[in-house]
């Protein structure tokens, strides 16, 4: 069931090989951010779809409690996910370039 997680892990996996150089020639902070982030992002987007395909496929049902609680807890990931990436992404501009300030 939701066998199109296969091949976007693949992509995904591809990517972060890809932008692995860039990684290590920004300031630590920042790729530990990009990092940390885009890792939250994926592991709801796959990880907990993957998770909920199995669900679906063991009940025959899209309809259980337990799929909707992944579901909730994967979209939350998310959102969490691209947020960090957005505060990583503003704090870099703070730090770097000094358009503006932000408290942590």
């Amino acid at each position: 069931y939701y066998a199109w997680v296969v091949p976007y892990a693949l992509v995904a996996l591809a990517f972060a090989i890809y932008f692995l150089r860039f990684l290590f020639r920004i300031p630590r902070p920042t790729a530990w951010g990009l990092v940390t982030g885009g890792s939250i992002l994926v592991i709801g987007a796959l990880g907990l779809e993957w998770l909920s395909g199995f669900e679906v496929a063991a009940t025959n049902n899209a309809d259980t409690l337990l799929y909707r609680l992944l579901s909730t807890v994967e979209e939350g990931m998310e959102l969490w996910g691209a947020l960090w990436l957005l505060r990583t992404l503003l704090m870099h501009a703070t730090r770097m370039h000094h358009l503006f300030v932000l408290t942590e």
